[in-house]
């Protein structure tokens, strides 16, 4: 009679296995493929987490507890990594109350003041790692006399001039407006610190107010972005080599199972 088996460095092993019917075989194969594929998912989710790890936002400031009149705001970081400022006022500004804001009158009836009549925070990256600022969302109020023209303007300027696309002429209400200002290249792969200056100018009056407050998607006032060099990540090869890798050693398994 026939024997079935493979030759080992000991001799000839029978497969004891092989007396097994059919189902049997195909439930352990089976088995044996769903320990391997729940590993091989683990590894991708984790691959997933780190990679979006990477690529979260910078810093919120949340107003939603803020009596308007405050002198800060504190930051929240999002991310290892950052500093940042608390956000304040420039000197310029007469404080205000206004739930859930950070307000302010004594905004210029004319053009800009540069020094003086703004909303301000300061966030850079720590040593070694580089920042890219990419957005930033937040709401904004003005009262019926209050400014009628905001724009955000940098350090990297020095303060000269409005960074593109955030010059925004406001409409003559009260009403809270949402803004998202996606912010050009030039504030990609920084290894300084930056400081933002959101400021409003054009009052109908002295006396008017404006105020800055969350963003209701994001949360808060959030400063988007990321840090670079990012959390290692595998190579692409190596994901692509992974169900290779897992379809063999799948068989192994089936062999070693089927040798005992």
């Amino acid at each position: 009679m026939s024997q079935q088996g493979i030759f080992t460095n000991s001799g000839f092993k029978k497969f004891s296995g092989f007396s097994k019917n059919a189902n049997g075989l195909r439930r352990e194969m089976w088995q044996l493929m769903r320990t391997t594929v729940s590993a091989f998912a683990v590894i991708l989710v984790m691959v997933f987490v780190s990679t979006s790890q990477s690529m979260a936002g910078l810093v919120l400031y949340d107003f939603s507890t803020a009596t308007g009149a405050q002198t800060s705001v504190s930051p929240i970081l999002l991310t290892d990594d950052l500093t940042a400022s608390s956000f304040t006022r420039g000197p310029g500004l007469v404080t205000q109350t206004a739930s859930g804001a950070m307000n302010a009158s004594g905004w210029s009836t004319g053009a800009v003041d540069p020094a003086a009549d703004y909303f301000v925070f300061t966030i850079g990256p720590e040593s070694g790692r580089r920042m890219s600022v990419t957005s930033m969302s937040f709401s904004e109020r003005r009262s019926l006399t209050g400014p009628r023209r905001m724009e955000l303007r940098s350090s990297l300027s020095g303060f000269s001039e409005s960074i593109t696309g955030t010059l925004f002429e406001l409409p003559d209400n009260d009403f809270v407006r949402l803004h998202n200002f996606a912010l050009p290249s030039e504030f990609l792969d920084l290894s300084v610190a930056v400081e933002f200056r959101l400021y409003g100018s054009a009052a109908e009056q002295t006396s008017g107010t404006w105020r800055v407050g969350n963003h209701e998607a994001a949360g808060g006032f959030l400063v988007d972005g990321y840090l670079s060099p990012p959390a290692a990540v595998p190579e692409p090869t190596f994901l692509a080599s992974l169900p290779g890798a897992f379809g063999m050693l799948i068989f192994r398994r089936f062999l070693r199972s089927r040798m005992r």
